[in-house]
C-alpha cells in the first residue's frame, strides 16, 4: 500500500509540473507572457518536495532554469532588433540575469546534494534564489516594454 501511495504522489507531482509548465508555455512567448500571472511563485513550487522526493523537486528546479533559458534566450533576440540605448538595458539586464541564474544553478546543485537535516533550509535557499531570478526578469521585462 505504501509503495503505490508513493507512486500516486509522485504522479501527481509530475502531473502539476507538468501542468505548470504547460500553463507558462501555452501563455505564448516567454517575452510575451506576464510572469507574475502564468507562473506560480518558486517558492509555491519548490516548497511542497519532503526530502524523500529530492529527485522530483531537483528535476522541479531543472524545469524552472530551462524556462529561464528560453526567456534569456528571447530578450537576447530581442536585443538585435533594438536601438543603441535599449540595446545597452537589455545587455545589462541579461548579464544581471545570467549573475542570477548562475546562483540559482548553485543553490539547485546543494539542494541535489542536501540531507534529511539540512533539506528544509536548502529547499529555502533555493526557492529564495529562483523568486529573486524571476522578479529581476520581471523588471527586466517591464523596462524594456517601457523603452
Amino acid at each position: 500500500m505504501m509503495r503505490r501511495n508513493s507512486f500516486t504522489r509522485h504522479a501527481l507531482t509530475a502531473g502539476a509540473i507538468a501542468m505548470t509548465l504547460a500553463v507558462t508555455l501555452a501563455a505564448g512567448p516567454a517575452w510575451a507572457a506576464d510572469a507574475k500571472t502564468t507562473e506560480p511563485s518558486a517558492w509555491d513550487q519548490v516548497k511542497t518536495f519532503a526530502h524523500t522526493e529530492k529527485k522530483a523537486a531537483v528535476k522541479s528546479g531543472q524545469h524552472l532554469l530551462a524556462a529561464t533559458d528560453r526567456q534569456i534566450a528571447s530578450m537576447k533576440k530581442a536585443v538585435k532588433t533594438s536601438n543603441a540605448e535599449t540595446k545597452a538595458a537589455y545587455e545589462a539586464n541579461i548579464a544581471d540575469l545570467q549573475a542570477k541564474k548562475k546562483a540559482t544553478k548553485a543553490e539547485l546543485a546543494r539542494l541535489s546534494k542536501a540531507s534529511a537535516k539540512t533539506w528544509d533550509a536548502t529547499k529555502e535557499g533555493f526557492g529564495k534564489a529562483y523568486q529573486d531570478l524571476h522578479d529581476s526578469y520581471g523588471k527586466a521585462k517591464a523596462a524594456a516594454t517601457k523603452g
